[in-house]
């Protein structure tokens, strides 16, 4: 062999070697983990959450400090805003990426339409392991949530039963969920025991807290978290009306009673609630980091709606005080968002988005992150560009959102610094009303008659947008249990009265 051809092979040797030892790097690296191709998900959603009561986004009390901490790895979108004040049209939103009046689900008790593929269906389809845990049995079968997952559990206690102070309905939630990440990784053991991990099927997973949903009652260690006790009187009260707290504020909105010392009990128990969702929420980081999928995870933090404290008392309304639904304000339709991507993102974490979304821009964003071809939808926008770029200016110009509430259908959009709102029942007139939320964020002032312009182009674009929606559901609610029924009477959801 001449020593041409030697200097030839030992050339060519040496950089197989090279090119070798890369391949082996990467295969060995978390970021280009071959054995996982594809990162898992959760979306944990905390009910009845308003933004302006978490830390991030300015709050005084340490509500969620291990949300805080997960965001400091991820993105805050800190104008982000649901498009229901229900909590099952909300939530089918976030899992099917389609506005109510597209998906059908325009109230608790409907049943999402069979035809509506979900975000656990696509996901199977991709060779997900699917599973979902809820709080809540508006968000059961008879919702059709659970549909696409192959695992789905229930939890409903009511907040004001014995029970609920001993074993919250988060709580066991929490502990299915656990139980259930438990036998994946269990599975995931096996399979690298005998050499097949390369047959491991990453998770999605839903996690829903009831917390911090009225009636407010946060389990021991929680509960006089912030404020020690309520006042003096209103303790008395408390206990001449049997400790029923929702007893008390109905009482005080028909007698126009409502005091600070109420605001600040509720406030304080509300707080106490969020504080709890936040501790099953670093329970579930820090098992996710126990067995290494941590970084291999994208999760998403959400809530359906917000909630009012009294800022919109109106008199001999009970639901006007601490509720939500059709209550069409900020503190309402705007909701906490923190995305935390996994290992596979390709761009610096840790930013503020202020760019307003919508919780259906929630479907597409996660395909992305997620590395998969994102389904034909026509509504919702994908937050990969905005999270690779936060200081972008693009994003979407006008949000809707659209529901029915006591036979009231209600649509409504935003645009620039105007919200627009229609209410309409049949055989009676449409309500209107309109706000300039940045001279008048509180929405006290209804400019509806005085901006006349300004009404009509926001009337023509919502008439417009509602063209385009195609409605599945029947809106007919004599078919639900009679469960379901005292779970969205006790909700406020529904009217005693309403027939069947």
């Amino acid at each position: 062999m001449t020593r041409g051809i030697r200097f030839i092979l030992i050339i060519t040797l040496t950089l197989s070697l090279l090119f070798f030892a890369y391949l082996i790097s990467i295969i060995s690296s978390d970021k280009y983990d071959y054995l996982l191709p594809k990162p898992n998900l959760i979306i944990f959603s905390a009910d009845t959450l308003r933004a302006d009561h978490l830390e991030i986004y300015g709050y005084h009390r340490t509500t969620m400090p291990n949300l805080s901490n997960m965001a400091q790895q991820g993105f805050i979108f800190d104008n982000a805003y649901t498009v229901s004040t229900h909590s099952a049209p909300a939530h089918a939103s976030i899992l099917s990426g389609l506005y109510p009046l597209q998906h059908g689900q325009v109230q608790n008790g409907l049943k999402l339409p069979a035809q509506i593929t979900t975000l656990a269906e696509y996901l199977s389809q991709q060779g997900y392991d699917t599973a979902g845990f809820v709080s809540d049995i508006i968000l059961g079968s008879e919702s059709n949530l659970q549909q696409g997952f192959k695992s789905f559990g229930v939890d409903h206690i009511n907040s004001g039963s014995p029970i609920h102070i001993t074993e919250s309905w988060s709580a066991r939630v929490w502990k299915r969920t656990k139980k259930w990440l438990r036998s994946w990784h269990q599975s995931l053991e096996a399979s690298r025991s005998e050499g097949k991990e390369y047959q491991r099927k990453p998770f999605f997973l839903w996690l829903h807290a009831n917390h911090p949903h009225g009636n407010y009652n946060p389990p021991p260690g929680y509960r006089n978290l912030f404020v020690p006790h309520p006042s003096p009187s209103l303790q008395q009260e408390l206990a001449q009306n049997n400790n029923d707290l929702d007893r008390v504020i109905r009482k005080a909105l028909r007698n126009n009673q409502i005091n600070q010392d109420l605001i600040d009990w509720v406030i304080n128990l509300y707080d106490g609630e969020i504080r709890f969702v936040d501790h099953i929420f670093g329970q579930l980081l820090e098992y996710l980091k126990s067995i290494g999928e941590y970084d291999r995870t994208v999760i998403v933090f959400v809530s359906d709606h917000g909630e009012v404290f009294f800022e919109y008392v109106q008199k001999g309304q009970e639901r006007s005080g601490a509720h939500h639904a059709g209550l069409y304000y900020e503190p309402v339709l705007k909701i906490p968002l923190v995305i935390k991507p996994s290992i596979h993102f390709q761009g610096q974490s840790g930013a503020r988005i202020s760019n307003p979304v919508v919780s259906v821009d929630i479907f597409k964003t996660v395909f992305d992150l997620l590395g998969l071809p994102r389904p034909n939808h026509k509504e919702g926008h994908s937050l990969l560009p905005l999270m690779q770029n936060p200081n972008a200016k693009t994003g979407r110009r006008i949000s809707y959102f659209g529901e029915i509430l006591f036979k009231n259908r209600c649509t409504g959009l935003r645009k620039n610094e105007w919200r627009f709102i229609r209410c309409e029942r049949p055989g009676m007139p449409s309500k209107y009303r309109l706000y300039n939320l940045i001279q008048d964020p509180e929405q006290k002032l209804d400019r509806y008659t005085n901006e006349p312009n300004i009404a009509k182009q926001l009337e023509d674009i919502l008439e417009q947008w509602l063209t385009e929606q195609k409605q599945f559901a029947t809106e007919n609610l004599g078919s639900i249990s009679d469960e379901m029924r005292q779970a969205l009477q006790a909700g406020g959801y529904l009217k005693k009265e309403e027939p069947r």
